[in-house]
Parts: structure tokens; C-alpha cells; sequence
């Protein structure tokens, strides 16, 4: 794998990461390695990624191959997951706007 490749795909796992407002840390769990340094690594564009570890951080970030090796030529909206995902992330305060604005929207539904 080109130092271009490694660079691409790290800067999409970065971004889509941080989009799920996950750490290095939790993602390396989730796809069962041991410290965030692997996944540093592979941000940085530093260290080749196998397919396997591609597909499970793929699935991991509710994402597929082709998005992280920058081929996902449909760029797609957050869906409703990534949003909850992300928002355990939020202030307290910025939790409680989110959920006004759920409320506002059903109670708009429901209007």
C-alpha cells in the first residue's frame, strides 16, 4: 500500500471517528486491540491496515470499505444513529437542546 493510500484512508477513519465523536482509544477496543496507538497509527498514515481490520473498523464506524478508502462516491447525510451516537458526546446543556428539538419536531408530527 502507497503512502498516499495509507494517508487517504487514515484521514477518512479520523474523520469518521470524530464525526461519532468516538477517541482513538474506544475505537481500538471496539475493533479488539489493545491500545489507541494502533489506531494513531493508521490515522497518521503510518502503519498498512490489513482488510480485515478495515472491514471491522468499517462496521465499527457504521461506514463501509469503499467510504473509508475514499471510493463511496455518495456522500450520505448522518442518519439518525450517528447523531445519537455522537450526541452522548455533548454538554449537558447541548443534550438538552437536541432533545427540545426532538420534541419540537414530534410535536410538529403530531400537529
Amino acid at each position: 500500500m502507497n503512502n498516499e493510500t495509507k494517508q487517504k484512508i487514515g484521514t477518512n477513519i479520523r474523520a469518521r471517528r470524530e464525526q461519532l465523536g468516538l477517541s482513538q482509544e474506544q475505537l481500538a477496543q471496539s475493533v479488539g486491540k489493545q491500545t489507541a496507538t494502533y489506531i494513531a497509527f493508521i490515522e497518521k498514515g503510518e502503519r498498512n491496515i490489513t482488510m480485515v481490520d478495515l472491514m471491522s473498523l468499517a462496521k465499527q464506524l457504521s461506514t463501509t470499505v469503499a467510504s473509508l478508502i475514499g471510493e463511496d462516491k455518495e456522500k450520505k447525510d448522518p442518519s439518525v444513529v450517528d447523531v445519537l451516537r455522537a450526541a452522548k458526546e455533548l454538554s449537558r446543556s447541548d443534550r438538552e437542546k437536541l432533545e427540545d428539538f426532538y420534541n419540537f419536531i414530534k410535536n410538529k408530527k403530531n400537529d
